[in-house]
């Protein structure tokens, strides 16, 4: 949708200007069995409730899904006529796939969230001796600008074109060490040709580290190898397993050519495989065209 992507507007006002155009006319606490959800009210126009048992990113994020219902209802009807309790009623988990996507979009516009990477990025740069991005710092700092969790907005740089985003999870116990850690499958960019060349299992020094060490990943892109230079950090984990903590190792490189001054990976040359590269583009565009025709 137009009109939400001014870093100057707030969350809480940009999220309001949304519902205005979708016939929202209150946003408000009343939740109490669900995180949130839809109301149609006798003059036609929707009501979103959320729950005051959550967090502030988890609140927005909820009135942004219950928005995004109604977006994605002017193209898939799915909202009932006198119940639209988009919680309640069990859809179908394409359609909550799909309305978490649009609310991540809702919440997070690319404009807005690479204009916060850049600024962010430079400023980095420029403070750092060596010229590095502290990536945790990025992500703290523009998530709390785009009032959401690190978690979401993780995801969404997963998902952003302009970026080539890799992240490794590992969760483990304090009290057991790292001996019966789980370690998550690598998430990587999957919008533009990247493969992970070289992803070095971490030393498990630095897992036990609290904050902001440093992890060098090799990767090949359709401009060539380069090196992202991954930072990692302790988190809580997002499961309710006592005594489960995370680290996360995060890193990104511009999906451009030449590197821009922002970005801090290193570009070394080479090109990749043409004929794989081709192929990665063609097959992601039938399923574009696919997704099109079942649209």
């Amino acid at each position: 949708m137009e009109g939400h992507s001014d870093p100057n507007v707030s969350v809480g006002e940009r999220l309001r200007e949304i519902g205005k155009k979708l016939n929202v006319s209150r946003i408000e606490a009343g939740a109490v069995r669900s995180d949130g959800f839809l109301k149609r009210m006798p003059d036609g126009s929707y009501a979103v409730y959320y729950s005051c048992d959550c967090s502030l990113a988890k609140r927005r994020f909820t009135v942004a899904h219950e928005l995004a219902h109604l977006v994605l209802e002017k193209f898939h009807k799915h909202v009932g006529p006198e119940n639209p309790d988009s919680r309640a009623d069990g859809h179908h988990p394409a359609v909550e796939r799909a309305v978490d996507q649009i609310a991540a979009e809702l919440l997070m516009p690319e404009s807005l969230v690479v204009g916060l990477m850049t600024v962010q990025c430079q400023i980095q740069r420029e403070q750092s001796d060596l010229g590095m991005v502290q990536k945790r710092e990025v992500v703290q700092v523009v998530g709390d600008k785009l009032g959401v969790s690190e978690y979401a907005l993780v995801l969404r740089l997963l998902e952003l074109p302009t970026l080539l985003s890799v992240l490794l999870r590992i969760r483990w116990k304090k009290n057991k060490g790292l001996d019966r850690a789980s370690y998550f499958p690598i998430k990587f960019s999957e919008h533009s040709y990247l493969r992970i060349v070289d992803f070095p299992v971490p030393d498990v020094s630095n897992i036990e580290e609290e904050d902001g060490w440093e992890h060098q990943v090799q990767v090949q892109t359709k401009w060539g190898l380069r090196v992202i230079h991954c930072h990692g950090w302790r988190r809580h984990a997002s499961c309710t397993e006592p005594g489960a903590v995370e680290s996360w190792i995060l890193g990104w490189t511009w999906n451009a050519f030449p590197l821009p001054a922002w970005d801090d990976s290193e570009h070394k040359g080479g090109t990749p495989n043409v004929i794989r590269v081709r192929e990665f583009e063609e097959s992601l565009a039938r399923a574009e065209k696919g997704a099109k025709r079942r649209r």
